[in-house]
C-alpha cells in the first residue's frame, strides 16, 4: 500500500482523480457551489441574451481560483453542466470558464468534444491556456481524426502552446501537400521558437512553393529572435539565404548589426557595401553607438551617398547631436536636393553653434517655403548658450532681409537682452523692419515697458502702423496679472494726449485692461462730438472679456443716428449675447431679436441669424418663418432650418414636422426641397419605431 500511495503522490494526474473521487464519495460535507438554478437559467442561452446570469457564474469561477477544494467542485459542476443538453451558446460559456479553471481532469472529459467538429473550435480554446503535457498529447492524437478545418484550429493551438513535443509531427506536415495546413504548421513552429524549430525550418530554406518558403524565412527569423545562442551566425546565414524577400533580408542584416563585436566597424562598411534601399538599415543603428564614439567616420560618408540615404544619415547625425560632423554636414548646404539642404538644417539644430546663425538667417531670408521655415526652426531651437548673443552682435550690421530674420528670432527665443535694440529698430524707415519690430515687441516686452510702447504708439504717422502697435501693448496688457496700472497709464497718456489718432488708439487698447476706471473713460468718450471718437470708444467696449459693456453698446445702437456708430455698436452687442454664460437659451434669442431689429444691412442680419440657427429651440424656427425667401439671408436661413430641424426633430417630432412641411411649402428651392424632404421621411420612420409599427 505504502508504494502504491508513494506511486499516486509522483503523479500528478493520479492526484487530480483522488480528490475528485474523495470529493465525490464526500458530497455530503459539500454544498453545490454554483447553484443549480444559475445553470438552468443560461441552459438555452443565446448569444445576444441577458448576460447577468453568465457574469455571476464568472464571478464563482474566479473566485474559487485561490481554494483548491473548491476549484475541483467548480471544475466537476462545469463539466458536467458542459455535458448535458445545452445551446451551443452555453457549451461555448462552459469552455470559457474552463479555460479559467480547468485542469487534467478537463482534458479527459473534453476529449469527445475535440474529435467533433462542431464543438472542436471551444474545446480547443478551454485546453489551449490548461499547461499540462498531456494535452499537448491529447492535441497531437486528435489532429488525424478532425478535419482540415479543426487540424489548422488545433495546430493554431499547439504554437500557441509553445509545445516542444508536437515539433516533429509539425515538421511532417510541412511537407504534406496542402499548402494551408504547411503555412499553419510553420506559423506554429514560428511561435514555438526553440533550437529543433530552427533545425527543421533551415531543412525547408529551398522549397519551391515561394508563398510557403517565405513564411519559412518569416518562421525562421522569429525563432532567431526568441532564442539567444548563435543568433550572430543565425542572422548571417539568413541573410546570405537565397530568394530572401527583402523585409526579412533587412531584418536579418539588422540582427547582423546587432550581434556584431565591432559595431562602428560593420555599420561604416554596411553603409558602403548594402543597396540603396538597404544602407537605411545599418544607418539607423548609428543612434544606438555609445555617445563617446568619433561620429565624423559616418559623417565623412555623406558625399558618397545617394540623396535618399544622404536624408537618413543626416538624420542620425542630428540625433547624436556631436559637433564634429558639423563640417560634413555644412556641405550638405550646397547640395541641389531641397530635401538634402531641409535634413542638414534641421541637423544645426543639434550640432551647431553661434558661428551658423548668419548662414541660416540668410537661408531663411533668400528662400521660401520648408527651407525657409526649417531654417528658421532650427535658429529658435539652437542650444548653444552664445546663439542670443550672437543674433543681439548682428541685428544692427547686416543686410535688410537679414536683420529681419534676426529680428523675429529675438521674439521667438524670447530674447530679452535685445529690447533696447528693438526698440531702435521700431523708429526704422523701413516699412517691414517696424513691423516686425513691434510684432517681436509684444513679445519680448512686459507691463513695466508699457510707457515706451505708448510712446513709440504716439510717435507713429501711418494708421496701419499705429494698429500693428496696439496689437503689441494689447498682447502685453493680455499678460499682466492686474491690469488696473495698464488701465490708469492708458487714461493719463490718453487725457494728455490732443492727437486724435492717438486718441483713438488708446481708447480701443482700453477695453483689454477690463477696468472700471477703463469703462467710465470709454463712457465719457461716448459723448465726444467726433464720430472716429465714439467709434474707437464702441470698439473699446467691445473688447472686453466679459459681457458687462453689453447693455452700453446696445444703448449706442438704439438711441444713435449714425449709421456708423450703430453699426459698430450693434456689433459688439452682437458678440457679446453668445460670450454671456449666465442666460438661457430663450433669453439668448431674445436678445438677438432686439439686434435684427437694429440691423442696417445684411451682413447684420446674417449674423445674428446664423447665430440663432444654432439655438436648438422652436423660437429659431419660428423667428426663420419671417426671413425665408430674401435671396441675401437665404443661405443662412436655409442652413439654420436644417440644423435646427435636426436637433430637435426626436425631442418633438410632430411638432418638428409641422415646422418643415410649412417650409416646404414656401421654400420652392430644389437643393431645400431635397434636404428636408429627407428630414420628413427621419422623421416619420423614427416616429414609427418610437410607437413600435
Amino acid at each position: 500500500m505504502l508504494i502504491k500511495y508513494l506511486d499516486l503522490k509522483q503523479n500528478k494526474f493520479l492526484q487530480n482523480i483522488f480528490l475528485v473521487i474523495f470529493f465525490l464519495i464526500n458530497t455530503n460535507f459539500f454544498a453545490q457551489v454554483i447553484p443549480t438554478k444559475l445553470f438552468e437559467d443560461i441552459s438555452n442561452y443565446k448569444i445576444g441574451d441577458d448576460r447577468s446570469k453568465l457574469m455571476e457564474i464568472s464571478d464563482i469561477v474566479f473566485n474559487s481560483t485561490n481554494d483548491s477544494a473548491k476549484s475541483i467542485l467548480v471544475e466537476k459542476e462545469i463539466l458536467n453542466f458542459l455535458k448535458s443538453n445545452i445551446s451551443y451558446d452555453a457549451k461555448d460559456f462552459a469552455c470559457r470558464q474552463l479555460r479559467v479553471i480547468g485542469s487534467e481532469v478537463s482534458a479527459i472529459e473534453l476529449r469527445d468534444f475535440l474529435l467533433d467538429d462542431n464543438t472542436c473550435d471551444i474545446a480547443r480554446y478551454a485546453l489551449e491556456n490548461i499547461q499540462i503535457e498531456s494535452i499537448d498529447k491529447l492535441l497531437i492524437s486528435a489532429l488525424p481524426q478532425v478535419s482540415k478545418k479543426n487540424k489548422i484550429g488545433i495546430i493554431n493551438t499547439l504554437g500557441m502552446r509553445k509545445s516542444e513535443i508536437s515539433v516533429k509531427v509539425l515538421a511532417k506536415i510541412i511537407s504534406v501537400n496542402d499548402e494551408e495546413l504547411s503555412i499553419t504548421a510553420v506559423s506554429a513552429l514560428g511561435n514555438i521558437a526553440n533550437e529543433e524549430c530552427k533545425f527543421v525550418l533551415e531543412k525547408h530554406f529551398n522549397i519551391p512553393n515561394e508563398n510557403l518558403r517565405n513564411k519559412i524565412f518569416s518562421a525562421y527569423l522569429n525563432c532567431i529572435q526568441k532564442t539567444s545562442s548563435n543568433s550572430y551566425s543565425d542572422y548571417l546565414k539568413l541573410y546570405n539565404t537565397n530568394n530572401l524577400p527583402t523585409p526579412i533580408k533587412q531584418a536579418a542584416l539588422a540582427g547582423i548589426i546587432n550581434f556584431y563585436d565591432n559595431k562602428v566597424d560593420v555599420i561604416q562598411k554596411r553603409i558602403l557595401s548594402e543597396p540603396n534601399d538597404f544602407r537605411f538599415i545599418p544607418i539607423s543603428k548609428i543612434k544606438e553607438l555609445p555617445k563617446e564614439t568619433d561620429f565624423s567616420i559616418f559623417a565623412k560618408l555623406l558625399s558618397k551617398l545617394e540623396s535618399a540615404n544622404q536624408i537618413q544619415l543626416l538624420g542620425s547625425l542630428e540625433c547624436v547631436g556631436k559637433s564634429n560632423v558639423k563640417p560634413f554636414v555644412l556641405e550638405m548646404l550646397e547640395s541641389k536636393n531641397e530635401l538634402v539642404r531641409i535634413s542638414a538644417i534641421k541637423a544645426l539644430k543639434n550640432i551647431g553653434d553661434k558661428n551658423d546663425i548668419i548662414a541660416l538667417t540668410k537661408i531663411a531670408a533668400a528662400t521660401s517655403g520648408s527651407e525657409a521655415d526649417y531654417a528658421r526652426l532650427t535658429i529658435d531651437l539652437m542650444k548653444d548658450s552664445n546663439v542670443d548673443d550672437e543674433i543681439i552682435k548682428n541685428i544692427n550690421s547686416v543686410d535688410d532681409n537679414v536683420k529681419l530674420e534676426l529680428i523675429r528670432a529675438v521674439g521667438s527665443r524670447n530674447i530679452k537682452s535685445a529690447l533696447k535694440d528693438i526698440f531702435e529698430l521700431a523708429k526704422s524707415e523701413n516699412k517691414n523692419i517696424r513691423s516686425e519690430a513691434f510684432k517681436t515687441l509684444g513679445e519680448i516686452a512686459s507691463e513695466e515697458n508699457l510707457k515706451d510702447l505708448l510712446n513709440v504708439l504716439v510717435q507713429q504717422k501711418e494708421v496701419s502702423d499705429k494698429r500693428k502697435v496696439e496689437k503689441t501693448i494689447s498682447n502685453i496688457i493680455s499678460k499682466t496679472e492686474s491690469k488696473n496700472n495698464s488701465a490708469n497709464l492708458l487714461i493719463d497718456e490718453y487725457n494728455k494726449n490732443i492727437n486724435a489718432d492717438s486718441k483713438i488708439s488708446i481708447l480701443r487698447l482700453l477695453g483689454f485692461t477690463d477696468s472700471d476706471n477703463a469703462h467710465l473713460t470709454l463712457i465719457e468718450a461716448l459723448k465726444n462730438e467726433n464720430e472716429q471718437i465714439k467709434i474707437a470708444a464702441i470698439q473699446g467696449l467691445s473688447n472686453w472679456s466679459t459681457p458687462k459693456p453689453m447693455n452700453d453698446l446696445l444703448s449706442a445702437a438704439e438711441n444713435s443716428s449714425n449709421e456708423n456708430i450703430k453699426s459698430a455698436a450693434l456689433k459688439g452687442y452682437t458678440n457679446f449675447i453668445e460670450l454671456n454664460k449666465n442666460i438661457t437659451p430663450s433669453e439668448k434669442i431674445d436678445l438677438y431679436k432686439k439686434s435684427l431689429k437694429l440691423s442696417q444691412t445684411d451682413n447684420e442680419k446674417n449674423i445674428a441669424l446664423d447665430c440663432i440657427g444654432h439655438i436648438d429651440d422652436f423660437e429659431s424656427l419660428n423667428i426663420f418663418k419671417s426671413y425665408i425667401n430674401q435671396p441675401e439671408l437665404k443661405q443662412t436661413i436655409d442652413d439654420g432650418i436644417n440644423r435646427v430641424a435636426w436637433h430637435l426633430h426626436k425631442l418633438n417630432p410632430e411638432k418638428v414636422k409641422e415646422y418643415i412641411l410649412y417650409f416646404l411649402d414656401n421654400v420652392k428651392d430644389e437643393k431645400f426641397q431635397t434636404k428636408n424632404s429627407e428630414l420628413i421621411n427621419v422623421i416619420d420612420r423614427f416616429i414609427m419605431e418610437r410607437d413600435g409599427k
